[in-house]
């Protein structure tokens, strides 16, 4: 998520990717997805490990 970021990628750029990562990966993969955006959510806030 930091690299994306940095590289200037977009909240709607972003979201679109994991929307499809979501449909393709199912149900399954909404703990990751749910996961990414928050962590989207400390690198925006400068708090990321």
């Amino acid at each position: 998520m930091e690299e994306v970021l940095h590289l200037g990628a977009t909240d709607a750029e972003i979201a679109e990717t994991l929307d499809i990562g979501a449909i393709m990966g199912g149900t399954i993969s909404m703990k990751s997805v749910r996961h990414a955006f928050a962590i989207m959510d400390e690198v925006k806030r400068g708090s990321a490990p």
